[in-house]
């Protein structure tokens, strides 16, 4: 995806691991691999100010020539007291989380300036995607983030989540993928490569109605 959107931080935030051989354990303590893979992974990065992503700063919607845009949406829920677990829970990466990724280095809570590294289970895949985040909402309608990808995810671009709630009450996550394959494989699939990006995404929207959503029928929101 494109590159990130501010300097690489002086440290990272207390992070979670599971799940991974090598991920961060309770002690919080961070395998030096996955450390160093991260450093790589910012070095290796273009500067933050090319035209493009200098663009995306006033311009969300900023498609760059080359680059795909995938959108998906689905209403998870309604009412104010849903859309604040809602929003608390896609914070706290849950949307991650529900979808199965495997947490390699993530930080506890989204920051802007944040790095995160999961692995994606595809069938017998396991790729790892390195992202920062360059962007949070915070509003009483509306609450996400915004990340793009380092240098080797498999992809170049940028995605946002999103959580809003309209004047009816109606809940819905939102995801915005801007993106083109980066890794070989990718380049290889060609079409295969979108049909696997819409399970991914079908999977995130699945995922936060079901973490957010009260355990016991039938209790009022």
């Amino acid at each position: 995806m494109m590159p990130p959107a501010a300097d690489p931080p002086a440290g990272h935030p207390a992070h979670s691991g599971e799940g991974a051989p090598g991920a961060a354990g309770a002690s919080g303590h961070i395998d030096p691999a996955v450390a160093a893979g991260v450093e790589r992974a910012l070095a290796a990065s273009p500067a933050p100010n090319t035209a493009a992503f200098a663009r995306l700063q006033h311009d969300p919607a900023f498609v760059p020539p080359g680059f795909r845009l995938t959108e998906r949406s689905r209403v998870i829920g309604h009412g104010e007291a849903f859309f604040g677990r809602a929003a608390a829970a896609l914070l706290t990466w849950q949307v991650q989380r529900g979808s199965a990724f495997v947490f390699v280095d993530v930080p506890a809570r989204v920051e802007v300036g944040s790095v995160s590294v999961f692995r994606i289970p595809f069938g017998p895949l396991r790729p790892r995607v390195i992202c920062r985040v360059y962007e949070l909402s915070d509003t009483p309608t509306r609450v996400g983030f915004s990340h793009v990808a380092l240098a080797g995810h498999p992809q170049f671009g940028w995605e946002s989540y999103h959580v809003e709630r309209n004047a009816h009450g109606q809940v819905r996550l939102v995801i915005r993928v801007v993106w083109r394959p980066a890794a070989w494989w990718m380049r290889v699939a060609g079409p295969l490569t979108r049909v696997a990006l819409a399970l991914v995404l079908r999977r995130n929207l699945a995922a936060l109605g079901e973490r957010v959503r009260p355990r016991t029928p039938g209790r009022p929101d």
